[in-house]
């Protein structure tokens, strides 16, 4: 991938090279946005898929942001942000794999490492699933025992600010989208259970943190396709071999006797760093839930 600075009214032909990645990566890019009042000039090469090396334009210089080349790097306003996909030891501190760190990009780039901020740390049956950014805060979603939580931060006067966090959203799964993360805080979250249809709520963060949201009623929400009254869901830990609490979720009848005897669907998904968390499927429900 080749990068020229063309300009209007001259020939594409003439433009000069700005950048060029290695024939080995499988990609490159370059490229100018806007992020909450903030514009940023990039460009990044892609060595393989899991690796990248990124440089920035900052005070008008082309710097190389010099971090282990398997970290993931974006931005919140005027601040990195660092995915960890291994564990990073610098400014005589380790981090976790799976860790998620803010700086500010002038402290980054002045060499001020011990202001990174711990924005999720993982823990043993915690991970990062996804993040969602609006005007004002950044919310973490974690997996704890596979179920949904919700980590709050709100970027206040150039410091991170923990609003708290909230694990009630129940055995369902919950996707964020910012509706303008340059605007506002306003959220779209879209939840989706066992005994649910897909569902679009509109929010906003403040809402969200107080707990407000399954109990409103949905923009849209797909039709019911099977009779869910009386199904249960439930979260048992089975103990593998090594004495590892592997989490699954149990979808029955309410009160059903557990005597060994009750005919069983089971399934199980486990690879490409995706967990399987709860959804709805109508052809199940038809099929097997409706029937007991």
């Amino acid at each position: 991938t080749t990068t020229v600075e063309w300009k209007r009214g001259t020939k594409l032909e003439d433009a000069p090279v700005v950048y060029e990645v290695q024939q080995t990566d499988i990609a490159g890019n370059q490229g100018r946005y806007y992020d909450r009042g903030v514009w940023h000039e990039e460009r990044s090469r892609a060595i393989t898929f899991y690796t990248s090396q990124y440089h920035w334009l900052h005070q008008g210089d082309w710097k190389e942001v010099k971090v282990p080349e398997d970290i993931t790097v974006s931005t919140f306003k005027d601040s990195f942000m660092f995915k960890l996909r291994k564990e990073w030891t610098v400014a005589g501190k380790t981090f976790a794999q799976g860790t998620l760190l803010a700086i500010k990009i002038d402290k980054f780039f002045a060499g001020d490492l011990d202001s990174l901020t711990v924005l999720f740390a993982p823990t043993e049956n915690e991970s990062m699933e996804d993040s969602t950014g609006t005007l004002n805060f950044l919310i973490v979603t974690v997996l704890q025992d596979v179920k949904i939580k919700f980590v709050f931060w709100q970027y206040k006067d150039g410091e991170w600010v923990n609003r708290g966090q909230d694990a009630g959203m129940g055995l369902e799964d919950v996707s964020l989208g910012a509706v303008h993360s340059d605007e506002s805080d306003e959220i779209f979250a879209t939840i989706s259970g066992y005994a649910r249809p897909t569902s679009l709520f509109l929010t906003n963060v403040e809402e969200l943190i107080a707990g407000r949201v399954l109990g409103s009623t949905p923009l849209k929400a797909l039709p019911a396709f099977f009779n869910a009254e009386g199904l249960e869901v439930q979260q048992h830990f089975a103990t593998s071999l090594d004495g590892t609490k592997v989490p699954y979720f149990q979808v029955s009848k309410a009160g059903i006797e557990l005597n060994g005897e009750n005919i069983t669907l089971l399934y199980g998904y486990g690879g490409f760093e995706i967990s399987l968390t709860p959804g709805y499927f109508a052809n199940r429900g038809v099929a097997w839930l409706e029937k007991g």
